[in-house]
């Protein structure tokens, strides 16, 4: 019986992990990406994104949301999307990885408007 339990659960940890495709992290990295882009925008601040400072640009956003006029319920649904985006990144193989990185990058260099 023992023996039955532990090849059940491992039979369902492999079948729980999936592959992620697009339609998993792509919407959560617009949000985030929107939602970054509003907080600057509100704090009045431009910022021209490309390859070398989408780092730079993500954390100038993270100070504003935290600390710029902090609203708990933005701050909530913006660390969650962050958390749903690394557990997703978590369970990816390395070319799914890859794959993720190209697409967050790109939604990124999308100028906020």
């Amino acid at each position: 019986m023992r023996k039955f339990l532990y090849t059940l659960i491992a039979v369902l940890a492999v079948s729980c992990q999936k592959s992620h495709q697009k339609d998993d992290y792509l919407p959560l990295i617009i949000e985030l990406h929107s939602i970054e882009c509003e907080k600057l925008k509100s704090e009045g601040i431009t910022f021209v994104i490309n390859d070398t400072n989408i780092y730079a640009f993500r954390s100038l956003a993270f100070d504003k949301i935290l600390t710029s006029n902090p609203d708990a319920r933005l701050i909530a649904y913006w660390e969650d999307i962050n958390q749903k985006l690394a557990s997703i990144e978590y369970w990816m193989d390395d070319d799914e990885k890859l794959q993720f990185r190209e697409d967050f990058k790109q939604v990124y260099l999308n100028q906020c408007k």
